[in-house]
């Protein structure tokens, strides 16, 4: 478990935290009050977090962190647990310390946003991620190893979530940045 040795200030144990887990090869991910105070702390398996139903009500209102190892950003299921869980805000922390942030501003409509994200954009999920790197590949002529091709489609999805969510996350009452 991750936890700083003096609670100062919510980004101070934020910033403690990503800096930490940076250089994980699992994901962790930190549920963290207002106060600076770790709620809870859960601990992946390589690029996966998983979070409990039971433990929604500890997301209301407080951040949730974790990082990527992979040195991708959001992923459509971040977006949408994002959304589901109440939290005010969802960080991913990349290796090179790039972070991206995902912040509630209005609850009315931020449901919504995983799920019209899934819809719009096919190229978020596997399926569609494969297909446009099948178009790539057919266009240019290359053929890959099974390594390099998944790697590419998991980029190709980390990177329409990624302009998805600069074009519209402020339609559905968020804010959406990446801190470099």
């Amino acid at each position: 478990m991750i936890k700083p040795l003096q609670i100062v200030s919510q980004l101070d144990t934020i910033s403690f935290i990503e800096s930490e887990s940076r250089t994980l090869e699992y994901e962790v991910g930190t549920i963290v009050s207002a106060d600076g105070k770790i709620v809870k702390q859960y601990v992946g398996s390589g690029s996966l977090v998983r979070t409990p139903m039971r433990d929604l009500a500890l997301f209301v209102g407080n951040v949730f962190t974790h990082n990527h190892p992979s040195g991708r950003g959001f992923t459509v299921s971040d977006v949408q647990s994002f959304a589901l869980s109440g939290a005010s805000e969802m960080r991913a922390s990349l290796p090179d310390g790039t972070v991206f942030v995902l912040r509630r501003r209005a609850s009315d409509v931020a449901e919504s946003l995983g799920n019209i994200l899934q819809n719009e954009v096919p190229e978020a999920r596997y399926p569609g991620a494969a297909y446009a790197l099948q178009e790539e590949i057919s266009a240019d002529g290359h053929d890959l190893s099974e390594e390099k091709r998944d790697s590419r489609i998991f980029d190709i999805m980390a990177e329409s979530v990624h302009t998805w969510l600069v074009d519209n996350a402020e339609e559905f009452g968020y804010t959406y940045s990446k801190e470099e």
